[in-house]
Parts: structure tokens; C-alpha cells; sequence
């Protein structure tokens, strides 16, 4: 009895021989119950906000000195951010968007689009939902070339200018060698995400069993980085030549700005 209350009384004093092993169990303990306890306090404020489960931080704690854990856990999301930030990408969804709407702006474009489109339609893009994104990514990566007849067609049966023009507008832009370039890419990158995010959905995910996912998902995407693309270019190539597009990336002209010179006391504007 007398050993028992001597273990007691070192434990609490810290004077164990094995006190170093149980103050690291207990940083360690302390560690996860803050994480889980910021876990906590994120899903009540996006509760009580009725937000969805998304954000636009890289770690948990705007702390510089977060855990490894902390800084991995909205890999997806940065993904997300990425997809919503960058120039490039904005004007790729945003001709999704457009595409979707312009079918959908009556029930007789919806019909011409359905007389080409038989198998995938064209769907809204979602800012929550990662399925939706892929859906309609698919729909278009796999039946470019109807939506064109579609499009041809549409033009063919208005007398609406404006919808000619928009119409030949999106023909032109979903036919660049650059847009074939990002459907293929976006659409390897948001399938993979989709799949993890079905995985977080399940009632019985826990945290320690999301971290390897997350892993996964930052391993396959360098390794996408330095070998995806290539292998990516394959489909690339294939749509391209299904639907006679030029395999060429459009040259960038940089614009030049205007400046003032100033030459023996007269001022001149530069083009």
C-alpha cells in the first residue's frame, strides 16, 4: 500500500523515473485536446451561421508556430481557394458557368442541348460541393464536341444577336488548346478530392484516420506536379484531335504602360 501512495504522490510531483515519458504524453494529450477543442469551436460558428464546411486559412491557429497537423488538415480547401483565386482559373469556371446558364436560360435551349448531349448534362458549378464541380467538369470533358453541335445549332435557330454572340463566344473559348488543357487537369485534381471528401463524410471517420488522407491527397499531388502533367497531356491530345483544336498555347502579349517623358522642359506620353 505504502509503494502505491508513493506513486501516487511521485506522479503528482513529477519525481517518477519515468516523469519525462509521462510529461511528453501529457504536451501530447494536451495537444490533440486544443485541436479537437478548435475543431469544436469551428463547426459551432459555422453551425450557427448555417456555413458550409469550407474556409480560406491555411491552419487552424493563425499562430506561426501551429502543428504540422494544423497546417495539413485544409489542404482541399487551399486547393478550392486556389481554384477561386487564380486568374486562369476563374475565367475557366467561369465559362463553365456560362455554358450551363446559357442552356439553361429556357426550356428550348435545354431541349437543342438534350438533342446532342445524351449521356452527362451540363450542370451548375457549386462552391460547396465538390461532386458538383466534378459533374460538371465531366460533362464537358467528355462531350465537348456535342456541346459545340449544340451550340451551332442554337445559333442556327435564333434571331437573338446577342445570344448569336455569346454563342460563338463560348464556341471559341471551350476550343482553345488552353482550356482542353485545364478541363483535364481540374478534372483529375477535383476527382481525387471528391473522393476524400466522401471518405470525411462517413459517421465514423475520426481525425487520426483523416490525417493519412490528407497525406495521400499532398503526396499525389506533387507527385502530379512533376509527372501528372505529362501523362495528362495524353487526354489532352486526344479531345484536341477529336475536335480539330490547334495543340498551341496562346502567346501572351504584355501590356505596356504609359509613361511621361519629360525632355527639355516639354512633357510627351509614351505609349
Amino acid at each position: 500500500m505504502l509503494k502505491w501512495i508513493n506513486l501516487e504522490n511521485g506522479l503528482k510531483n513529477c519525481s517518477t523515473v519515468d516523469s519525462l515519458a509521462q510529461s511528453q504524453i501529457e504536451q501530447e494529450r494536451q495537444r490533440w485536446r486544443d485541436i479537437l477543442e478548435q475543431l469544436l469551436a469551428i463547426v459551432n460558428f459555422l453551425a450557427s451561421h448555417k456555413l458550409a464546411f469550407r474556409d480560406h486559412r491555411e491552419k487552424l491557429t493563425s499562430d506561426s508556430s501551429s502543428t504540422e497537423t494544423s497546417e495539413t488538415t485544409s489542404e482541399p480547401s487551399e486547393t478550392g481557394d486556389a481554384a477561386s483565386s487564380c486568374v486562369q482559373a476563374k475565367s475557366f469556371f467561369g465559362l463553365l458557368q456560362r455554358s450551363y446558364t446559357l442552356f439553361a436560360g429556357s426550356s428550348q435551349r435545354w431541349a437543342i442541348l438534350n438533342a446532342y448531349v445524351k449521356s452527362l448534362s451540363l450542370k451548375p458549378l457549386s462552391e460547396t460541393r465538390w461532386e458538383c464541380r466534378v459533374a460538371s467538369v465531366k460533362a464537358v470533358k467528355l462531350q465537348l464536341s456535342d456541346i459545340c453541335d449544340a451550340l451551332k445549332d442554337l445559333v442556327e435557330n435564333t434571331t437573338d444577336l446577342q445570344l448569336v454572340n455569346e454563342c460563338h463566344s463560348i464556341e471559341k473559348e471551350i476550343t482553345t488548346y488552353e482550356f482542353v488543357v485545364s478541363l483535364v487537369i481540374w478534372y483529375d485534381i477535383f476527382t481525387k478530392i471528391n473522393a476524400i471528401s466522401k471518405m470525411w463524410l462517413c459517421e465514423n471517420m475520426h481525425l487520426y484516420v483523416a490525417i493519412p488522407h490528407l497525406d495521400a491527397f499532398t503526396n499525389w499531388l506533387d507527385n502530379y506536379r512533376e509527372n501528372g502533367f505529362q501523362s495528362s497531356l495524353v487526354t489532352v491530345r486526344e479531345i484536341a484531335e477529336e475536335n480539330y483544336i490547334d495543340r498551341q498555347f496562346k502567346e501572351v502579349r504584355r501590356r505596356r504602360k504609359k509613361g511621361i517623358l519629360i525632355m527639355k522642359g516639354k512633357i510627351k506620353l509614351m505609349n
